[in-house]
């Protein structure tokens, strides 16, 4: 079984990539991969925890990491590589939160695309609430994937004057996270209430017969 791999020497193989998949043997203590043509160690580097051993030298084309970390050691190349994973997932979680919040104002902006929708926009969706002195938008979450976002799709294929994305390509799961996890120099950009009024009642269908 790989995972219980702790030695793993792959000098002078010519490796310019290395497979993602060498961040999972957990237990690997040395690592040679000097003189070859590795040019960025993977993203998720950080999880070998137990690395304390790293050959890197004689890959003159390596920037990931930079080489003066290389020389600090296994040790300092973890630290690195956890800091760079980190930043980068932080980036995209902001990216996403940035193109829900798009993808909100475009639904405020083109309230009559709902209005043949058997559920009022309005139980669905508030923009400007307010809460402990921030505005925030309020909506009901399946209602973005159920509702929002074909909605909008459909719009984009149809006009050339949209303003804002014109396309939304993120999974659930991840805009989830997402929306739990990012922070911003204000604190959180999204809270759950199961609490949450809206204006009017889901109750009641656009023409106002009882659902």
């Amino acid at each position: 079984n790989l995972r219980h791999l702790e030695v793993l020497h792959a000098s002078k193989n010519r490796i310019s990539e290395l497979p993602t998949s060498i961040c999972r043997l957990a237990s690997l203590q040395s690592l040679w991969l000097d003189f070859n043509k590795t040019t960025a160690l993977p993203a998720d580097f950080y999880q070998l925890r137990r690395l304390q051993e790293l050959k890197m030298e004689g890959n003159p084309d390596m920037v990931l990491p930079p080489v003066e970390k290389l020389v600090e050691g296994a040790r300092a190349v973890l630290r690195w590589s956890e800091c760079r994973y980190a930043s980068s997932k932080n980036a995209r979680q902001q990216s996403i939160v940035m193109s829900v919040q798009d993808i909100l104002r475009q639904v405020g902006q083109n309230m009559m695309l709902f209005s043949d929708y058997c559920q009022p926009l309005d139980s669905m969706f508030e923009a400007n609430v307010e809460f402990k002195g921030h505005l925030f938008y309020q909506f009901l979450p399946d209602a973005l994937w159920t509702v929002f976002i074909p909605k909008l799709k459909d719009l984009w294929s149809r006009s050339e004057h949209v303003v804002g994305i014109r396309s939304f390509t993120y999974d659930r799961r991840d805009v989830e996270q997402a929306l739990l996890e990012f922070r911003d120099a204000g604190g959180r950009v999204a809270r759950h209430d199961s609490k949450a009024r809206f204006r009017r009642c889901s109750c009641k269908n656009n023409s106002e017969g009882k659902k």
